[in-house]
Formats: structure tokens, C-alpha cells, sequence
């Protein structure tokens, strides 16, 4: 595909989601129901010059915690749907509800946060500490609240973390936010991430991209980092995780755990797949048990290379 093609692609993509994202949010403050946008058009406007390629896929809200429930029944009622409710475990986040919606001949996403990705305590006040300082945007003409500059560099810090080596549009914006955000920004930032528990992984997302943060250790303290957090950040392959889970189960536990894995149900074989009769849940059965076993040795391997940090952060130098 051509550039021009490419540039005029994301444009008309960023259009029908920013359409998405504005009557989002006209349906939530029409309910009573507060908002952040936390990616999408707030990221791209900030780093990005005009003319500048920086695709999004989705909307990203953020409501409080108590109003979850209350702001997705509020989605729903404009037709979307929650597809990977009781499906199999793993496949949703724990910090948000992905929603669909068909429209046009194409699909609406909405990721409806109560939380960050990497955010472990449930009673984080993460609604207090994005909302504060919170600023006004307009997104496909519609009013759109945001977080403040410090409350971005939050954002995109824990996304280069959450994404890692694999994630390679999260490394790019928090590379920006780096050299764009001032230093007070970034103190800001890491001020907030103490208050909900991921300094380390806000240090260690910057280190990642050669631009570490003011007093983070040469090695990012790589030996006391949490497994799940060194494999996102090495970009393990798929795979690596469920490994590692094996140590933590035993006797019918450990058969139960390793029966999800390998036979969800079928309703995750039809999202997934696309397995909607029999002779095609064989298939797709058949294909997932080849497909985990060609991913497994790189996924052994990931967890032997995991033992050190990736050479992006060993040569980072230091901390400035």
C-alpha cells in the first residue's frame, strides 16, 4: 500500500473512532456518568506534528470504579457488547471491558477502564489521580475530558511497560513524552505512580526506550522485578506466561488449569476461530493444540532469557 494510501486510511479510521469516542461520551454525561480519554487523539495530538502517522485502534475511557457496571450498561445501550464476558480466562484484562459494536460494515471498540493495565490494588484511587488537573479537548466535536500532562506521561509510561519490546507504538510515544514533557511533568508523574503502586513499572518502561527517569537503578532493580512484568517487558512470546503459571497450581488444580488452556470453551472457539459448527471446533481445536505446541520452545526460551534485562535497558547509561 502507498503512503498517500496509508495516511488517508488513518485518517478516515481516526474519524469513524473519534465519531465513536464523542457519542461515548455523550451518552455517559447524559447519565451523570464522569470520563477520561486516556490514549487515542489525546496521545497523537500531543506527541505528533500534523501530517504525522500515529494510527489508534479503539477508545479508551476511563469511568470511577463504583460507576463501572453503571457506564457499561450505558454502552450497551447503544449496541455494544461485552463478547468475551464468561468466555476464558485470560482473555479479558482485569483493568477494562473491551466492547464491540458492528456498524457500516466494520467493528466499534471501546475499552472502558476502572483502572490501569499493571495497577495490582483494587483500591488504587486511580479515578483521584488522573482526574486531577483534568483538561478539556475536543474530539469529533464533542467536549472530551483528558488528563493533565503529568497524568499522560502516567498513561503512556505504563503502556511502554504493559507493551514492552513487542509493543512497538508504545515505546514510540513514551520516547516522545520523554523529550516533549517538561521535568516537572515527569516528577508529577512519578509522584502519582507511587500512589498507586507502580513507580517501578513507570521507571522501568522508561529505561526500556533509553531514557530512564532521575534515580532508577542501572539495572532497573531487574532481579525484584515481578515475572509477568519482565516477560511484558522482553516481549516474550505467547505462551511464557502460561508457562510460568504452571509452578503456581498442583495435582487437580494444575490438570484443571492446564485443561482451560488447551480446551476453552467453545464459545472461545468461536470468537477466536470463527468455529461455529462441529467439524469446525474440531478443526480449530486441532489448530490451537498445533499452534501452542510450535510456540512453546520460544516460549521456553523466553523464560531462560528472562533471567536478565534486555540489552535496550543494560545500555541505557545513565539515568538523566
Amino acid at each position: 500500500m502507498s503512503a498517500p494510501a496509508t495516511a488517508a486510511k488513518v485518517a478516515a479510521d481516526s474519524r469513524r473512532i473519534d465519531e465513536v469516542t464523542a457519542e461515548s461520551v455523550r451518552a455517559l454525561d447524559a447519565a451523570g456518568i464522569p470520563q477520561l480519554l486516556l490514549k487515542g487523539p489525546t496521545t497523537a495530538r500531543w506527541l505528533y506534528r500534523p501530517g504525522e502517522l500515529r494510527p489508534y485502534s479503539d477508545t479508551d475511557l476511563l469511568v470511577p470504579a463504583a460507576l463501572h457496571e453503571r457506564a457499561q450498561a450505558v454502552l450497551e445501550d447503544r449496541g455494544f457488547v461485552d463478547r468475551w464476558s464468561d468466555c476464558h480466562p485470560g482473555v479479558t484484562a482485569p483493568h477494562a471491558v473491551t466492547l464491540y459494536r458492528r456498524r457500516d460494515g466494520g467493528t466499534d471498540t471501546v475499552d472502558l477502564h476502572h483502572t490501569l493495565g499493571l495497577v495490582t490494588d483494587p483500591d488504587a484511587p486511580v479515578w483521584d489521580v488522573l482526574s486531577r488537573n483534568a483538561v478539556d479537548t475536543v474530539v469529533g466535536g464533542q467536549r472530551v475530558r483528558m488528563p493533565d500532562e503529568a497524568g499522560r506521561c502516567l498513561v503512556v509510561a505504563l503502556q511502554g511497560a504493559q507493551d514492552g519490546l513487542a509493543g512497538a507504538k508504545a515505546q514510540e510515544d513514551l520516547r516522545r513524552a520523554r523529550r516533549t514533557a517538561c521535568p516537572a511533568a515527569w516528577d508529577e508523574a512519578l509522584a502519582r505512580a507511587g500512589k498507586l503502586g507502580v513507580e517501578h513499572p513507570v521507571r522501568l518502561g522508561c529505561q526500556l526506550v533509553g531514557a530512564p527517569l532521575p534515580g532508577t537503578a542501572p539495572d532497573g532493580s531487574w532481579g525484584e522485578t515481578p515475572l509477568e512484568l519482565r516477560l511484558r517487558l522482553i516481549g516474550a512470546a505467547p505462551g511464557a506466561g502460561s508457562l510460568a503459571a504452571l509452578r503456581l497450581h498442583r495435582g487437580t488444580a494444575l490438570l484443571g488449569y492446564v485443561a482451560r488452556r488447551l480446551l476453552p470453551p467453545r464459545r472461545y472457539m468461536t470468537e477466536v476461530y470463527g468455529a461455529r459448527t462441529t467439524p469446525a471446533l474440531c478443526g480449530a481445536y486441532l489448530l490451537r493444540l498445533v499452534t501452542l505446541a510450535l510456540r512453546t520452545p520460544y516460549a521456553v526460551r523466553d523464560l531462560r532469557r528472562v533471567a536478565t534485562p534486555p540489552e535496550a535497558m543494560r545500555a541505557s547509561g545513565s539515568p538523566r
